[in-house]
């Protein structure tokens, strides 16, 4: 989702947008937003360590280089390796975005790293502390609508609130928090729906 939403942006201000990714379930997603939006979509090998699959990063990098871009945007911290050798490899600036807390140091000293994109300042702390990513490479990457921006329809007297959180569901999401909140939260004046969308270990757990 913020592949597509980085994308879709980038189009919508007139700018050129192409998505690297691996052949799998989530193809037809992003055949169907491509010939929608108009970015252009590539499928390329995505080895997460180039030092394992040395010819696989090769054919990666010779994609990336043909496609010359100006700058190199990575949505997983999985892939914070590979974007700094194939980023190097071509000459390119480059963005690391990190979407959750990292487990070990993040490898961050390859020429090019222009930003470290966080999707909640939650995710400072973390990422500072546990990946050392250096605190003024940190961005607060917001992919979504500001609140002003909700439809009106949510916002009118007396209408239903909806309160979601969605992500795996797995002890890195913090999903024990969202119930938690839910607990203490109760039920205001106004009628509230809360939801948790995922799927993953931790499934049958919340549903009891």
């Amino acid at each position: 989702e913020r592949t597509l939403a980085i994308a879709e942006a980038l189009r919508a201000r007139g700018a050129r947008a192409t998505v690297l990714t691996g052949q799998g379930s989530r193809a037809l997603t992003f055949e169907r937003a491509a010939a929608r939006t108009g970015f252009e979509l590539r499928f390329a090998e995505i080895p997460a360590r180039p030092a394992s699959a040395p010819f696989a990063f090769l054919r990666t990098r010779r994609l990336l280089g043909d496609l010359d871009p100006d700058l190199v945007h990575v949505v997983s911290p999985a892939l914070a390796g590979l974007a700094g050798a194939l980023a190097s490899s071509i000459g390119a600036p480059y963005v690391l975005e990190l979407d959750r807390e990292p487990m070990q140091r993040l490898p961050h000293g390859a020429p090019g790293l222009c930003a470290v994109a966080i999707t909640s300042p939650t995710l400072a702390a973390p990422a500072v502390n546990v990946g050392r990513v250096p605190r003024d490479l940190l961005v607060v990457a917001r992919h979504a609508p500001e609140p002003g921006e909700v439809s009106a329809k949510y916002a009118a007297d007396g209408a239903s609130v909806r309160i979601a959180c969605s992500g795996g569901l797995d002890d890195v999401h913090g999903t024990d928090t969202f119930v938690e909140a839910v607990r203490v939260l109760g039920q205001p004046p106004r009628p509230c729906h809360f939801a948790i969308l995922g799927e993953g270990p931790r499934e049958a757990l919340l549903r009891r």
